[in-house]
């Protein structure tokens, strides 16, 4: 009975192994045969796609929380994108795992989450000048989702750890720069023409040029943070070096200045930190920047600092910036209401400020813009509280180097307004916030904690 039950068990771990490569395979064989277009080969990969999900919820629940940035590579234009139904379809299971086993949800509001949750009743007052509930629906779904996945990602690096959790946007890193790269070579286009065509080259799904160079320095701190971390692992070490490698590469296929001064910041954030400070890794760079400088496609980035299309991008970012400030003085107190901007019939019309205080002073009001820097500043007091204790210290320094950049960002580029980036930008934010213990505890009951 004993040696059954042994060949039984065996053939169960085996069936672990080799059932998710028998469904891979078999939807990749349907979808060879009748096309990915066919209804029942989307029924399959549907199905698929459910049964794979379940297998690595039983099996490896970190992957369900590594495919939330992982899948942001993938973009396809949809009221919901997959990657927010990801983080509802997480909470729902959080919630319904809590009850089946027992626990009562308790809801312990902290400071960051009380201001989320005023800035969101102030969006609320916009809602009567709303044109349309179609654009305010949309606009207010980013915020929310933003919300729950600053908790999500909370509680992950709690379960799991913050290493471990950051390795999901190392792998989205790792998977646009191997794009982009691919991209460029295929392209066939020559490096003296990369700034004519710097958008093209730049493209992908989910943005192109400064847009993916913002992304790419918002995940910078995390990729950083996780070279820290791995300090006890050198082939671990090695493999995230190769990442903020050639996420820095990045900046030169994308010619984003935007994107290559805010580099240079996180990487000053982070050589001035403290005691833990990678100076052979910030040398490397250096060097590698030193030389890549006197490369024609080097030389190309520095000329988008000097050159006159440069300055005309800045002349009309002023302008666009006086449009806007006119818009949210002649709607005030409330705004023309959130997501709203893009249907008003004024100088700007659909046009995006690229300047997230000036989109929420006209969308929102004064009230909307101060709730907003109320919460910013909420998190920044959490990252001082982190960096009171020696074993959070790094990842307070990530979690202020995502701030900067981010509200840095903000000020002259469509970043907070997309919801991959806002995502993205609460999800960073919630694995630093969740490393140790709650951040928004006073300094000595942290230390009381950590002995």
């Amino acid at each position: 009975m004993a040696l059954q039950l042994g060949i039984l068990s065996s053939s169960l771990q085996r069936l672990r192994f080799i059932l998710p490569a028998a469904i891979v395979c078999a939807v990749v064989a349907l979808v060879g045969l009748r096309g990915f277009r066919d209804p029942v080969s989307l029924l399959f990969v549907g199905a698929g796609s459910c049964g794979l999900l379940g297998i690595a919820l039983v099996e490896m629940p970190l992957a369900i929380f590594w495919l939330v940035p992982v899948s942001m590579s993938a973009y396809i234009y949809l009221p919901l994108q997959h990657f927010e139904a990801l983080v509802l379809a997480i909470v729902a299971l959080m919630t319904m795992s809590a009850l089946r086993d027992g626990h009562r949800l308790r809801i312990v509001l902290q400071p960051v989450e009380l201001r989320y949750l005023a800035f969101l009743a102030v969006s609320l007052l916009s809602l009567p000048a709303a044109i349309s509930l179609y654009r305010y629906g949309g606009a207010l779904k980013v915020y929310v989702v933003g919300l729950l996945a600053f908790e999500v990602a909370r509680r992950a690096a709690r379960r799991f750890g913050r290493a471990a959790v950051l390795w999901g946007p190392a792998i989205f890193v790792s998977i646009t720069v191997t794009t982009l790269v691919l991209r460029t070579a295929q392209s066939g286009v020559p490096v003296f023409r990369s700034i004519l065509l710097r958008t093209y080259l730049s493209r992908l799904p989910w943005g192109s040029s400064n847009y993916v160079a913002a992304v790419m320095v918002l995940c910078l701190p995390a990729l950083l943070l996780l070279y820290q971390e791995s300090i006890e692992q050198p082939r671990r070490r090695q493999l995230v070096l190769g990442i903020i490698v050639g996420s820095l590469t990045n900046m030169f296929f994308t010619l984003s200045r935007g994107g290559f001064a805010m580099s240079i910041v996180c990487l000053a954030m982070f050589g001035f930190s403290g005691r833990r400070v990678p100076w052979r890794l910030l040398a490397a760079v250096a060097i590698g920047a030193c030389a890549i400088a006197f490369l024609p496609l080097g030389q190309a980035l520095f000329s988008r600092f000097t050159n006159a299309q440069s300055q005309d991008s800045i002349l009309a970012r002023v302008m666009i910036w006086s449009a806007a400030l006119e818009r949210g003085i002649h709607h005030l107190p409330f705004g023309v209401g959130l997501g709203q901007g893009w249907l008003q019939q004024d100088a700007l019309q659909g046009i995006d400020p690229h300047n997230f205080p000036l989109t929420l002073f006209g969308e929102l009001g004064p009230l909307g813009l101060l709730a907003w820097f109320w919460m910013i500043a909420a998190l920044w007091a959490a990252s001082g509280r982190l960096a009171g204790i020696p074993g959070t210290r790094a990842a307070a320094t990530a979690m202020r180097a995502t701030l900067m950049l981010g509200v840095l960002n903000s000020l002259f580029e469509p970043t907070l307004t997309g919801n991959l980036y806002h995502l993205l930008f609460w999800w960073l934010l919630g694995i630093y916030h969740g490393a140790g213990e709650p951040a928004d505890l006073p300094v000595k009951g942290l230390v009381a904690a950590a002995d």
